[in-house]
């Protein structure tokens, strides 16, 4: 005879949408095969939350949870099982190859009467769950989740909801709200996702209150950081938990990122996984992009395509937006993340206050931090407490302002009874318990991680209600954490080893993969083993929308499990799962980091360093130039111990060719330890194949960029043209010539620059390769070939064909829309209108620069306009206030520590100060210029330098002897360089000074040669008339 009995329960109903059809468009055999694999994924998404299959029928099913086993929380367990079976339907999808394939499912909660001991589970249940979860389904949008108001009202803090207004259901009288579910918008903490607390908080009561009082000033606008330290399972989780819960009431939201110690080198992993955790997605994320980051930031409010463009990249899971797509700086980069940030914050403030917990934080990677360091600024006028925790306190914390340190300390002995009584409830008639707190204070150290361990061990050894307290734990020989462990996990070795395997894969983990890393095991003993593991308060299973996925509930047991390994266990399970996320068999994506940290465990260096190296390449991407270094310097390290052959010299190779771009950018062009690097690469480099030098092209650019001078420069660029005048690839030539005309325009050598740039354009093509925008030079070479040349032209005496050329290089950089190459063309063309004094044309680049300095955010650029406009300024009557433009504007070029084009800026800020009279000072800066264009190469203005010197010294009334000679050097200078018409304004300064017969008497022949061999043209016309003029007979005009 069987009894009925009443019970709160929760009923799922799921179906495939349009079966029918979905039928006439395939094949019999591979329909069954579709529909038996959906319903078997649905099986294992209601088991693993507990529930159970109630019905099939077709193409759909009704599930039970809290029948026929009684259940803690069927609400909870039922949305997360939804959750998972949308997911599970779309992987199948995507593994089947179709887009038809989508699911539906209704969830009701109510007390129904069970009828117990029958043998079809669904036919022992009368209520109303069964009918109005039916009914909700027919109503759901297709892959959505529908439930009833009491569903929601159970499982309310787990999940985010959206309205669906009442709705009046078919049987029923009144209308009924209803609910469309999603994953909650935080990454849950091991607290927040567990859906219960597993520790009562004990003591702590004066850190709670300073705790609440920062909250409260949070609240009011004074954003605050609260810094939670302790070591390891002391409670810093529990504390914040606790924190978060006695707020919700006055917050508008919640979000936690957590750092992982496998991932503490891989860049923005805590925003990455918030991100996956959001959109519901997990793993998935990488197949939807873009279009997952939009919608879900489009769910919070926020619609401007920049903001989720930016957040998506940094994310990790959509590529770089137009504006950082060929960025070179990392600070850009940076700063472009960070306004995307700040305006989410911003975005979810104005809705009242807000906490933003960041857990574990010493595991927290540095791009990530350095983010962190300007938030704790930001939040000062904002209604946002930051909350961290970490095992020690950072340094930088300590200058912050509004910024509270907590330091939770180990239980004492007084404290832990009240701990014990509330884990292990009841009358202790017996005084058992009592006797045995010093004893268990004794074993725990008031560490509350391994207290709540020992108390659980405790409770569920067998023989608890035969043997008291003391004398079980006086037999046991527990003294350590992993011994604790090793007893807890005593009675069953298959929950032992497979934990210890999760403990290889990580703090997170999926089922599939544990599948596939133990072979021999199978399925549903894994399965059963989790759910033991996640009973004994082990694990926690993820309710986050990524169905299957368990977290480790404290780094402290996944530490210690993974101790417990054989050195050659752990290797031979760390390859499995290397080879199983190499070969797509394992569910969950792992990154090229995350692949090569698996591969250095396993032993499988070469392996291991191809990820590094991609792990390296990722980072740069984003700009995190601190993780790619530390991923190559890793790789670089494995190679050391790898046996020398040609596959190891080619891994070597690619990693120094991915290292030399980020040494550079950090330590500094010509650093000891880049110019180490590039030589150490050209070697091997040269030894390399014809066939491969084409690939290897950029170590020879890096070789060629990082020459101490401009005269050593010129000698690799002619080693270069030389080593590769065999490699077909049109790219590698036209590179070959961009680093000729750059290095000869430099140097002054107007002649080859201008052949440089004539046989490279004739190789460009337009459009390839973006990467050659950032690798050389960040600009476009037809940009650069044709201002470079507009430029050589100018000085060769052809200032009608430079103006075309400079032009021509201004529009394809607008054509091509790269925000480098625009740069470059306005600081081209900038140059030539300053040669030129043409002070209408030179405002209007001016205004250009401007615009583009301000939405990149480049204070270069932005540096040089000023000395631009202060010159301009000066020259048109206002020399005081030109002065103090221009002045700035090399302060802040010297403070970035660029000298690209000193020579000209010296020598316009040195005519400015001429024309204020401080004539010492600027015969000062000319010699300082003079000497480092002099020493360093750099001598394409050095004959202006010169003549300007020879116009200081006349003004300052010096003998004719210091004129003579600086224009003496003037003129040679311009000479030896081609340079006509800087040769002919030498000449006419002499004349214009006097002192035309006290210099070297062959210029006058070369100045009457020059005169006939430049552009007779509009432009030349004035000066050439005031030559002839001043010249008289000597000089026909």
């Amino acid at each position: 005879m069987s009894f009925g009995e009443r019970r709160e329960v929760t009923a799922l109903f799921y179906d495939l949408i349009d079966s029918t059809k979905l039928l006439t468009h395939s094949d019999l055999e591979e329909f069954q095969d579709v529909i038996a694999a959906f319903h078997e994924k649905t099986s294992r998404a209601v088991q693993s939350q507990g529930g159970s299959i109630g019905e099939t029928f077709g193409d759909g099913g009704m599930a039970f949870f809290g029948h026929p086993e009684p259940l803690e929380d069927t609400a909870t367990a039922a949305i997360q099982a939804g959750l998972d079976i949308v997911q599970a339907c779309r992987r199948l999808a995507a593994e089947a190859g179709r887009d038809d394939l989508h699911v539906r499912i209704g969830i009701a909660t109510s007390e129904v009467v069970v009828q117990l001991g029958e043998a079809k589970i669904g036919a022992g249940v009368t209520g109303l769950a069964p009918t109005l979860a039916s009914r909700l389904q027919g109503l759901a949008e297709p892959d959505t989740v529908v439930v009833g108001e009491r569903t929601r009202e159970l499982a309310r803090r787990h999940f985010s909801y959206t309205y669906l207004g009442a709705h009046k259901l078919k049987g029923l009288d009144e209308e009924l709200n209803l609910w469309s579910v999603k994953p909650r918008a935080i990454r849950a903490s091991r607290f927040l996702a567990s859906g219960r607390l597993s520790t009562h908080l004990v003591g702590r009561k004066r850190e709670l209150e300073t705790a609440l009082g920062l909250w409260k000033k949070a609240a009011s606008g004074q954003g605050q950081t609260l810094v939670l330290t302790g070591e390891a399972g002391i409670g810093k989780s529990r504390f914040a938990y606790e924190v978060f819960r006695r707020t919700r009431a006055g917050r508008s939201r919640l979000t936690v990122l957590q750092c992982d110690p496998r991932s503490s080198n891989i860049s923005m992993f805590p925003l990455a996984e918030l991100v996956r955790a959001s959109s519901g997605l997990g793993e998935d994320i990488g197949a939807h992009g873009l279009g997952a980051v939009a919608d879900l930031m489009q769910g919070e409010g926020i619609s401007d395509p920049e903001v989720i463009e930016t957040i998506a990249f940094a994310a990790g899971v959509a590529p770089a937006p137009n504006g950082l797509a060929a960025e070179v700086n990392p600070q850009r980069v940076r700063d472009r993340i960070v306004w995307a940030i700040h305006e989410v914050l911003a975005a979810w403030a104005q809705a009242g206050p807000v906490i933003i917990a960041v857990e574990d934080l010493h595991w927290i990677d540095p791009t990530s931090l350095d983010l962190l360091k300007d938030l704790t600024d930001w939040i000062a006028d904002k209604p946002i407490l930051l909350v961290l925790t970490m095992r020690d306190a950072q340094g930088w914390l300590e200058s912050r302002k509004d910024v509270t340190h907590i330091a939770l300390n180990r239980l004492q002995a007084d404290e832990i009874g009240d701990f014990v009584a509330k884990l292990i409830p009841g009358d202790d008639q017996d005084g058992g318990r009592e006797a045995a707190l010093p004893l268990i204070y004794q074993r725990t150290n008031g560490i509350p991680l391994f207290l709540e361990e020992l108390l659980q061990w405790l409770k569920n050894e067998p023989g608890n209600g035969d043997v008291d307290t003391l004398t079980k734990l006086s037999n046991a020989r527990i003294f350590s954490f992993e011994n604790l462990l090793s007893a807890r996990l005593g009675a069953s070795r298959l929950a032992k080893s497979v934990a210890q395997a999760a403990s290889v894969i990580g703090h997170a983990f999926d089922e599939e993969t544990l599948w596939s890393i133990l072979p021999d095991v199978a399925a549903n003993d894994i399965t059963h083993a989790l759910d033991d593991l996640v009973e004994a308060k082990l694990l926690v299973r993820r309710r986050d929308g990524s169905g299957g996925t368990y977290d480790f509930r404290h780094a402290m047991i996944e530490e210690t499990l993974y101790g417990t390994l054989l050195r050659k266990s752990r290797s031979a399970l760390h390859e499995k799962i290397y080879l199983a996320a190499s070969a797509g068999t394992a569910r969950t994506k792992l990154g090229p980091a995350r692949l090569a940290e698996h591969a250095e465990r396993a032993g499988l260096s070469k392996e291991a360093v191809r990820n590094f190296i991609a792990a390296a390449k990722e980072s740069s991407i984003r700009s995190a130039v601190v993780e790619a270094r530390h991923f190559l310097e890793r790789a670089s390290r494995l190679l050391e111990a790898i046996n020398p052959d040609d596959e190891r010299e080619k891994l070597e190779l690619t990693a120094l060719a991915a290292l030399g771009p980020i040494l550079t950018s950090t330590q500094g062009t010509r650093s000891p330890e880049a110019c180490r690097l590039y030589e150490r690469a050209v070697e091997i480099a040269r030894r390399r194949p014809i066939h491969e030098q084409a690939q290897w092209f950029p170590i020879y650019w890096g070789w060629w960029y990082t020459g101490a001078d401009f005269g050593i420069q010129r000698e690799r660029a002619e080693t270069v043209m030389s080593d590769l005048r065999q490699v077909a690839d049109p790219e590698v030539q036209l590179q070959v010539q961009h680093c000729v005309w750059a290095i000869d325009f430099n140097m002054g050598r107007h002649d080859t620059c201008v052949a440089a740039v004539d046989a490279g354009l004739e190789l460009y093509q337009a459009g390839r390769g973006r990467e050659s925008l950032t690798l050389y030079g960040g600009h476009d070479p037809r940009v650069c070939g044709l201002g470079q040349k507009g430029l050589s032209l100018w000085f060769k005496g052809f200032p009608s064909r430079a103006l075309a050329s400079v032009e021509e290089s201004l529009r394809w950089a607008r054509e091509i829309r790269h925000m480098g190459s625009e740069c470059h063309a306005c600081d081209i063309a900038a140059m030539l209108h300053r040669y030129r004094r043409d002070y209408g044309s030179l405002r209007e680049v001016i205004g250009n620069m401007r615009e583009l300095a301000r939405k990149h955010d480049l204070p270069s650029l932005d540096a040089k306009s000023m000395i631009f406009e202060g010159w301009c300024m000066a020259e048109l009557g206002d020399p005081a206030a030109g002065g103090t433009a221009a002045e700035e504007g090399a302060a802040i070029l010297a403070g970035i520590g660029t000298r690209e084009d000193f020579p000209v800026y010296s020598e316009m800020r040195a005519e400015i100060l001429a024309m204020q009279g401080e004539t010492a000072a600027a015969l000062s800066l000319l010699n300082e210029a003079l000497a480092e264009a002099e020493a360093t190469g750099h001598r394409y203005w050095l004959a202006e330098l010169y003549r300007r010197r020879a116009l200081v010294l006349d003004q300052r009334g010096e003998g004719k002897t210091e004129v003579v000679d600086a224009l003496n050097r003037a003129l040679a200078v311009a000479q030896d360089q081609g340079a006509k018409l800087l040769f002919l304004m030498a000449y006419h300064t002499a004349l214009e000074l006097g002192v035309a017969d006290e210099i070297e008497p062959e210029f006058h022949q070369q100045a009457l040669a020059a005169a006939k061999t430049v552009e007779q043209s509009t432009e030349m016309a004035a000066l050439l008339a005031s030559i002839a003029a001043k010249a008289g007979a000597a000089f026909p005009g």
